[in-house]
């Protein structure tokens, strides 16, 4: 295993290199000897009951070098849930919910921690900074905890849930508060001081090549559950590493001789943060940059996504999906009716499948999954305003009858 310039193909051993390539500042991302490592993954990968739960269980292929320093919570091994009224409304006869909202912190940003954090203690660090819009941080400071680390700085903005803010607090973490444009250069201050940086795959400063690496995870699991690839992923994307995590897992899998084929990757971004589509319809190498990005759905309303994500759309012929807000809410509600709770960002992807059924892009025989990221709970004022009160029954003979015949009604 060593990191490789993605820009000027230079490799480097695996270290603490979190200012981009140290020749030319470019994206760093972890390479591996698929060939003298296909042994050890493929016996995990043929049995993995003799092999660690969760996502560990792919340890051959994730960037550890000492695994007494592993900091795992249980993560990974999330379920595969078939639709059963969604899919079957739509005449989608395979569509499959992965609900990442099982996870330790309740959403797919533990696959990314477990690996990072893991670092941060083979690196030797005590203290870890970085900016979410909620969940991120959240699992980072869970992390950062099961780690023995002394602290974990998250800067958040406005929006940012006061329930997450305090779930940051819960795990030992310190939530700051402030605008979305200062936040990068306040986290920049403290990793300028020795802390580490718990953030994304990216060129240039403060970046992390690790953590991406525990989202090919899901991938895998996916390939288990099914028993081969499914032929379409719809996943929300914000920065995109989880996005090219799971793509990078297909790939691999594939590289490894384990599957025979890799599904379509689709981007789903609001259309107040179209960042893909927009890039996408102008044939660009890099992403566009908004300027006043907005959306419902916070977790994904960023001004721009690394080219990273570009990239698994393209290798992958797959395509980024937009829609608006009000579609976006309506998938929320509707998740509730296969008995799961995601946030609003996790029901976008769902929103642009009942797009592409409308638009015939999908063939309504193809096994489509549907990545639910982070849960519903975690954003109690849009589950409020989503969702009716509870109605107060009189404690009464009559309130009962009244009741009684309301309820035989519906």
């Amino acid at each position: 295993m060593h990191l490789r310039c993605a820009a000027c193909q230079r490799t480097f051993a695996l270290g603490p290199l979190f200012q981009g390539c140290p020749s030319c500042s470019g994206r760093l991302e972890v390479e591996y000897d698929y060939a003298a490592l296909a042994p050890g993954f493929n016996a995990a990968w043929a049995d993995p009951s003799r092999h660690a739960v969760g996502i560990w269980r792919y340890a051959p292929l994730l960037p550890i070098d000492d695994r007494t320093h592993v900091v795992s919570l249980g993560e990974g091994q999330t379920p595969l849930v078939h639709s059963r009224r969604i899919g079957p409304l739509h005449g989608l006869q395979q569509l499959f919910f992965k609900n990442e909202t099982v996870n330790p912190t309740w959403a797919q940003k533990d696959r990314c921690h477990t690996v990072m954090l893991t670092k941060a203690r083979e690196f030797g660090y005590r203290r870890v900074v970085t900016c979410s819009t909620g969940n991120h941080g959240a699992s980072a400071a869970a992390y950062s905890a099961a780690a023995g680390l002394d602290a974990c700085a998250v800067f958040c903005p406005p929006e940012t849930s006061d329930l997450l803010l305090r779930l940051i607090d819960h795990f030992g973490g310190t939530a700051l508060v402030s605008e979305w444009s200062v936040r990068p250069r306040f986290m920049h201050a403290l990793v300028e001081r020795g802390w580490y940086p718990a953030t994304g795959l990216g060129a240039g400063v403060d970046t992390n090549p690790y953590g991406v690496e525990g989202y090919k995870s899901l991938a895998y699991e996916l390939v288990k559950q099914l028993g081969e690839p499914p032929a379409h992923v719809f996943m929300s994307v914000a920065s995109g590493d989880s996005f090219y995590g799971v793509w990078k897992g297909f790939r691999e899998l594939h590289q490894l001789g384990c599957i025979e084929h890799t599904p379509r990757m689709w981007a789903c971004q609001p259309a107040g943060a179209d960042v893909l589509a927009r890039s996408l319809a102008e044939q660009l190498e890099h992403p566009v940059v908004l300027t006043a990005p907005f959306s419902v759905a916070t977790s994904t309303r960023e001004p721009t996504t690394g080219s990273h994500a570009l990239n698994a759309i393209r290798e992958s012929d797959g395509g980024a999906v937009t829609v608006d807000d009000e579609a976006i809410l309506a998938a929320t509600r509707l998740l509730g009716r296969e008995g799961l709770c995601g946030e609003p960002a996790s029901a976008l992807p769902l929103a642009a499948i009942l797009t592409q059924v409308e638009n015939d892009t999908l063939r309504k025989d193809e096994r489509v999954v549907c990545v639910i990221t982070a849960a519903g709970i975690k954003w109690p004022s849009t589950l409020a305003d989503l969702t009716r009160p509870a109605r107060r029954v009189e404690p009464t003979q009559a309130a009962l009858n009244q009741l009684l015949v309301q309820l035989d009604a519906l």
